[in-house]
């Protein structure tokens, strides 16, 4: 896959043969245990959609089951929206591959308990949205977490995170993306035009992939219900967060070609991740 990182000389573009051989064909006799349960904390009050988006995104990208942890008034909205789903109103104590954390999750005592019970428990972790907002100022307490952790922050999340100015973020975001993840142990995709995917021990890649219809709401969350879902299959973190970045950026630039960017949705983009699936196969010449 990508250079080892003492081999790199600045960052490395994600090709879809770099992403291939992560996706075998699966086996004959799998099954859904087989491809892992994710949990998608989020979708409080008026924000049932946001975690509707990671989990349809998850099913999309692979994943066995998703379990959608959400507040009561939310959830038959997310039944109605993700039949396949199912919810719950606390972190299930077992049975979890793996987290993503913080679509609609909103900031209020209650989402903040969810978010130290998600970081407490021993599964990997994509945490984004609210989850970084109820960081911010404090990377350093992730770095207590002895599982795969992977952190999607657009600019301004990622300021908050550090406390530096979002300006500061924008004209430097390999730099940024690097900081990140060196004060966190996480490994960060720093979300913009040409994303940058860092990791703790100094693997740096962009992500070519992806267009500016993207820039609307939604888009983050089908990116989190990616990575999340990769997480939870058994990727590692780097793996998880090239992968996710890269399949995302194809999915929207697939759907760019059926509807143009002015009217581009995360629904849609969602929605073409078995063609972007489609593309990364046949690049493999295995």
């Amino acid at each position: 896959l990508l250079p080892d990182p003492g081999e790199a000389r600045g960052p490395e573009a994600v090709t879809a043969r770099d992403v291939a051989p992560l996706f075998p064909r699966r086996a004959a006799l799998a099954h859904k245990g087989s491809y892992g349960t994710l949990g998608v904390v989020g979708g409080s009050r008026g924000m049932a959609g946001a975690a509707a988006l990671a989990a349809r995104a998850a099913f999309r990208s692979g994943v066995g089951k998703v379990v959608v942890v959400a507040e009561e008034a939310s959830r038959p909205s997310i039944h109605a929206l993700v039949a396949e789903a199912t919810t719950a109103g606390a972190l299930p104590p077992v049975g979890l591959s793996a987290l993503a954390v913080g679509p609609g999750l909103g900031t209020s005592p209650a989402a903040g308990a969810l978010l130290e019970a998600s970081l407490g428990a021993s599964v990997a972790a994509v945490l984004d949205a609210d989850a970084l907002n109820l960081l911010a100022g404090r990377p350093d307490a992730l770095r207590g977490r002895l599982v795969p952790t992977v952190l999607t922050p657009h600019p301004g999340e990622a300021s908050r995170l550090l406390g530096v100015p979002t300006a500061a973020v924008v004209a430097d975001p390999e730099g940024t993306a690097e900081r990140l993840a060196a004060e966190s142990g996480a490994t960060v995709i720093l979300k913009g035009f040409r994303s940058v995917v860092a990791s703790p021990d100094g693997r740096i890649a962009r992500v070519l992939a992806g267009n500016p219809g993207m820039a609307s709401g939604g888009s983050g969350d089908v990116l989190t219900g990616v990575v999340g879902a990769f997480l939870a299959r058994g990727l590692s973190a780097w793996e998880a967060a090239t992968a996710g970045a890269f399949l995302h950026g194809l999915a929207g630039d697939l759907a760019r070609e059926r509807a143009g960017e002015e009217a581009l949705t995360a629904s849609a983009v969602a929605d073409a991740l078995g063609e972007a699936f489609r593309v990364v196969g046949e690049s493999d010449p295995s």
